[in-house]
């Protein structure tokens, strides 16, 4: 069986999407509830975890590391937390 992201159309897509949700990521909030900000943040780490294990351009691997920076810096203690086990379970 071939991997998913040998075929061209799949990997442009998959691309196209993981562009999407890195740059909504940067809009402010809509709601201040913690189930929205948990989905965003959920969403948001597997769209970096697909761009670290994908083998994708490399600007869009740059732009995955500074998001992951600004979690780093993040003052919500947990997010920084969760962020240390994921990338513990990897």
């Amino acid at each position: 069986m071939a991997n998913v992201s040998d075929d061209p159309t799949v990997r442009s897509r998959l691309t196209e999407c993981i562009e999407t949700i890195l740059s909504k990521s940067q809009e402010p909030p809509k709601s201040k509830k913690v189930q929205h900000s948990n989905a965003k943040n959920a969403i948001l780490f597997e769209a970096i975890n697909l761009v670290i294990h994908m083998d994708c351009d490399p600007n869009l691997l740059v732009r995955a590391c500074n998001q992951l920076g600004q979690f780093l810096q993040h003052r919500e203690t947990n997010l920084r937390y969760e962020l240390a086990l994921m990338t513990l379970s990897c």
